[in-house]
């Protein structure tokens, strides 16, 4: 977030936290989260309740569907 804030081209990957709440902002960074319907489950309170579905937010974002973003955004 620091280098976020200072221009630097940034790759942010979420699962269980917001990109509204906690997702970069500058216009150099880009965010990827995985559109499944229990994420974001962290709401802001300090504490992660436990996952019953294998935290597929985070595992099904693959490395491939981010690079493909990079490349399509040219971060």
């Amino acid at each position: 977030h620091f280098a976020d804030s200072l221009g630097v081209p940034c790759l942010g990957l979420y699962g269980p936290t917001s990109t509204v709440s906690w997702g970069l902002l500058g216009i150099n960074s880009q965010t990827f989260s995985e559109p499944v319907a229990c994420s974001p489950c962290y709401l802001d309170t300090g504490e992660f309740p436990n996952c019953p579905y294998e935290i597929k937010c985070m595992t099904e974002l693959t490395p491939e569907r981010v690079l493909v973003g990079l490349k399509a955004t040219r971060l």
